[in-house]
């Protein structure tokens, strides 16, 4: 809605046409960072349980990223949930959100270091939320949410991947895990985990 607004105000300027209002949003070549949450479950109705629970705790994840760090960055996410084949989970959805990285002055010019933005407490206040699942006693070791930072070049491999239908984590195109969120074996405990070594809670400009 925002991008049709902005191109209508194109439109009354006569810097844009009314085609350009219609055309499909290239959110997929748009942005240089990406956050991929995927759902997955081991049958159809553990999955619709589990992404219907997901859907109305995803719209927390806007809320929070303006509360805490909208000065930062900006979500822009895609409204459609991508289905994808995972080697391990039989039903599998992602829903993708573009980062818009916040840059200051003094990051105009190339030279001296790149600036890192912590996208932790968000994540982690989210994880908290999702987490009260009410089913999840019920449903232990049958599903999983796992939350990656993506870079344009690594979507676009997960993209052809699917396209191809290969496994999301094929080849270079899987992202690098941010955080994971996993039904434990006893009762009902959780597993939350970085499992990369490399703090990518930080994505740098």
């Amino acid at each position: 809605l925002r991008r049709g607004y902005k191109m209508v105000q194109q439109v009354e300027i006569c810097r844009a046409h009314w085609t350009d209002v219609y055309k499909e949003a290239k959110f997929f070549q748009r942005h240089r960072h990406y956050l991929e949450f995927d759902f997955m479950a081991s049958s159809e109705a553990i999955f619709a349980a589990w992404s219907h629970w997901g859907r109305q705790k995803i719209q927390d994840v806007l809320r929070l990223f303006e509360q805490m760090s909208s000065n930062m960055v900006t979500l822009r996410p895609w409204p459609e949930w991508v289905a994808f084949k995972d080697s391990e989970w039989s039903h599998c959805s992602a829903v993708f959100v573009g980062l818009h990285l916040e840059r200051g002055p003094s990051d105009a010019s190339s030279e001296g270091p790149r600036r890192s933005f912590d996208l932790r407490e968000p994540i982690v206040k989210f994880l908290e939320a999702i987490s009260q699942w009410p089913e999840a006693d019920k449903h232990a070791n049958k599903f999983e949410l796992l939350i990656k930072h993506v870079r344009l070049s690594e979507l676009q491999t997960w993209l052809e991947n699917k396209q191809r239908g290969l496994t999301a984590g094929a080849g270079s195109g899987a992202g690098t895990a941010l955080q994971g969120l996993s039904s434990g074996s006893a009762g009902n405990s959780w597993h939350v985990s970085e499992e990369d070594p490399r703090p990518v809670q930080n994505c740098s400009v």
